[in-house]
């Protein structure tokens, strides 16, 4: 739990350092006390930690082949992407799946206009 506010306090004041050692923690924190990692999720984030652009990397769903979450400086995410994939395959011979995202506003209430079907 502290981690998880120690992060929360470093996006509101746009801490990428402190965001980025939260997000690294907790996929050691995972690899190590729970032992939820597997070799391809170390890797993706090792290698990920070495890309210029990489704010942090972390382990995420269940583990176990599940996926790693990078958070990177916009403008290189293309850049990152590209280099992580190069990297990846050399490292493993495996062609990781790599999807770009953008944090949005997060979850709220839709409300339907009357009248109109569920």
């Amino acid at each position: 739990n502290q981690r998880v506010e120690r992060a929360f306090a470093a996006l509101k004041s746009n801490d990428r350092s402190a965001l980025g050692e939260a997000l690294y923690a907790s996929h050691e924190s995972m690899r190590v006390n729970y032992e939820a990692s597997c070799p391809e999720l170390d890797t993706m984030k090792d290698l990920a930690a070495d890309i210029d652009g990489v704010i942090g990397a972390k382990m995420t769903g269940a583990g176990f082949g599940g996926a790693c979450v990078l958070v990177v400086d916009r403008a290189a995410a293309e850049t990152v992407s590209d280099a992580l994939a190069i990297a990846y395959s050399a490292r493993t011979g495996l062609k990781p799946a790599i999807l770009s995202c953008e944090a949005s506003d997060g979850i709220r209430r839709f409300e339907q206009a009357s009248g109109e079907d569920a």
